[in-house]
């Protein structure tokens, strides 16, 4: 039998419209839940999530805090809401065919806020509107009087960034990194070299630290300008904070292997999942593995780090977070990177070396344990204890020039052996209050730090004659480097360097005008003792106020004035021989910023003040 095509056209139609049919009524028999989630002071709470559990429906709430969930089976569910800093919240429904269900929640605050990583305020990947919970402030980077910015865990993804001194400070306006130092991370910003924070805790060395491998890192936030405040003793041209990875209570895996030019292979792993099944035991756990040369031959930079972190949510209101990284490092020489020339800058080809083939690797071995305790008090305080132990040890050398006899270089070795432990903590308290109709945002705490090291680079030797123009490598036998006595350890052969510090210090954040209008009043009292193989020791203490100001032009302009010091005990003298104090302190200065970022801004002024204590 012949069916025509118009006939068949017509049966096509029919059967697609009886679908139609079919599909509405089904669509019409199913449920929809909307409402709307705000927090407990009746404000809209954004981008929290929401879902059926045991279901694939799922949303996030709008920056009102409404949301939608449609095209639901009717039935028995169970509605979730959660977002970090709040407590999460559960609610039994039961749905009819067709019905429109409206279900409003409140969340409360919770402990969580004080230890975990606040990354989700802005739909954008590659920007966040406020810092995390380790800078110890709850206020968005919109209204703090202070620039900060931050490079997201998606930008460090997707510019394949290994590790801190690679490329982070391309990200940063101002901010460059000293190209001698390819194990550490030294970056300088507005005239003098930024400390190195690890989740809010100083943990800056006199040569480290060791450069924080990406794979195990959340966020970097960059404090620029006068941040004497939250340093306690150090430059008042900022410091940057590297945020690791928590556990974050879905159970995940991820895995990325990269291969790259100048035979560059790395892998690297992240675990994220639950150790109990009630969830009060959480893990993270990241691993990584890297063989990297570079332009120039025979260097090298080969990596592997450890990452575990375990978090016990010991009740609802209290946590305890321990994190344990290994990071062990064997590279060529450190200085390789030095092209020395008779004739000038510029004058040799960029891939010159003065490396050998068969010299001795530089073996680092960092390591670190943070321990964070975090307890919700009530609804409007939070306390937050947090302590870390660090140990570097590096053996190793360093490549040097002492001159040249026509184009011939003359190059040099030396030992360079460290020893480095540091000992931070930190105890702090934030708190909401209200006075009539002003509220006031509180943070108070104390810091303290012991900071030793130890560094041998007294033996050297001479590695042989290289001609920058015809360099011709592989000619000198290993047997003729310089060999290095060690035979004492690096606590007998080494200088010593030691920092301690001790710091209280407590801010009052007073919004006014419908939280348009911010005053910032603060102060940090420092004492500090140290001592430095060359210039001496020196004991001190100083109080440093900080007062800022930030306004609200609209949602997305602020405009702010800070003001800051910073305190830096000196241990040098006068002709006379009298010790000096000598503290920087940072002027006033007005800078407008525009979603986060800065739109303007007159350049910092540093002054000296006259010496007020003598030692």
């Amino acid at each position: 039998m012949k069916i025509s095509l118009s006939s068949k056209l017509h049966f096509t139609s029919r059967l697609v419209l009886a679908f139609l049919l079919i599909s509405t009524i089904a669509w019409s028999q199913n449920a929809t839940i909307k409402g709307r989630v705000t927090t407990t002071d009746g404000k809209a709470a954004e981008f929290v999530n929401v879902i059926l559990k045991g279901t694939s429906k799922g949303v996030v709430a709008d920056d009102e805090g409404k949301y939608e969930l449609t095209n639901i089976k009717p039935g028995n569910y169970t509605l979730q809401a959660s977002f970090v800093g709040l407590t999460p919240l559960t609610k039994k429904i039961t749905l009819a065919a067709g019905q429109v269900l409206e279900e409003n929640l409140e969340l409360t605050a919770n402990s969580q806020q004080l230890q975990e990583v606040l990354v989700t305020a802005n739909p954008s990947k590659y920007v966040s509107d406020y810092p995390s919970i380790s800078l110890r402030l709850k206020t968005p980077l919109l209204e703090l009087p202070q620039n900060i910015q931050v490079v997201t865990a998606q930008t460090l993804k997707d510019q394949q960034i290994f590790d801190m001194s690679e490329g982070v400070t391309r990200n940063v306006s101002g901010a460059a990194r000293s190209e001698h130092w390819e194990t550490y991370a030294r970056i300088s910003m507005r005239g003098s070299r930024i400390a190195a924070f690890r989740n809010g805790m100083n943990v800056t060395e006199v040569w480290g630290p060791l450069t924080e491998d990406m794979s195990m890192v959340e966020r970097i936030e960059i404090v620029k300008g006068p941040a004497g405040f939250m340093l306690a003793s150090g430059e008042p041209s900022g410091f940057y904070n590297v945020v690791t990875k928590k556990p974050t209570g879905m159970t995940k895996a991820e895995a990325t292997m990269t291969v790259g030019s100048f035979g560059t292979y790395r892998s690297s792993m992240d675990f994220d999942g639950k150790l109990s099944k009630d969830g009060k035991v959480l893990y993270r756990l990241n691993l990584m593995g890297q063989m990297k040369g570079t332009h120039r031959n025979y260097e090298f930079n080969n990596r592997v780090s450890i990452a575990p972190v375990i978090k016990f949510q010991i009740n609802p209101t209290t946590s305890l977070t321990a994190e344990y990284t290994l990071q062990g490092v064997g590279m060529s020489p450190i200085g390789s990177a030095y092209a020395f020339s008779p004739k000038g800058i510029s004058d040799l080809p960029h891939d010159f070396t003065m490396l050998e083939p068969n010299m001795r690797t530089t073996n680092i071995k960092d390591q670190s344990i943070f321990i964070t305790l975090s307890h919700s008090i009530n609804a409007n305080w939070k306390f937050t204890g947090q302590v870390a132990y660090l140990h570097y040890d590096q053996v190793g050398e360093s490549l040097w020039a002492s001159g040249f006899s026509g184009d011939t270089l003359k190059r040099t070795s030396s030992i360079w052996d460290i020893l480095g432990q540091t000992k931070v903590g930190q105890f702090f308290v934030n708190g909401d209050v209200q006075t009539g109709g002003i509220k006031h945002r509180i943070l108070a705490g104390i810091d303290m730090g012991n900071k030793d090291f130890y560094h041998d680079w007294s033996q050297g030797g001479i590695v042989g004659d290289l001609n920058v123009y015809k360099p011709v490598y592989g000619q000198i036998p290993a047997k003729n480097y310089a060999v290095y006595d060690r035979s004492l350890g690096i606590r007998e052969r080494g200088v010593h360097y030691n920092n301690v510090y001790t710091a209280l210090y407590a801010q009052d954040e007073i919004r006014l005008a419908n939280d348009k209008l911010r005053v910032t009043l603060a102060g940090r009292y420092t004492s500090t003792n140290d001592i430095d193989p060359y210039s001496g020791t020196v004991k001190s203490g100083k109080f440093t106020p900080r007062f800022g100001l930030s306004y609200s032009i609209n949602k997305s302009t602020s405009v702010y004035a800070v003001y800051d010091e910073s305190f830096i005990p000196q241990a040098g003298g006068t002709f006379e021989g009298k010790n000096l104090i000598l503290s920087l302190a940072t002027t006033k200065k007005w800078e407008s910023k525009k979603n986060g970022s800065m739109a303007a801004g007159m350049p910092q002024q540093v002054s000296i003040e006259s010496p007020k204590t003598t030692c």
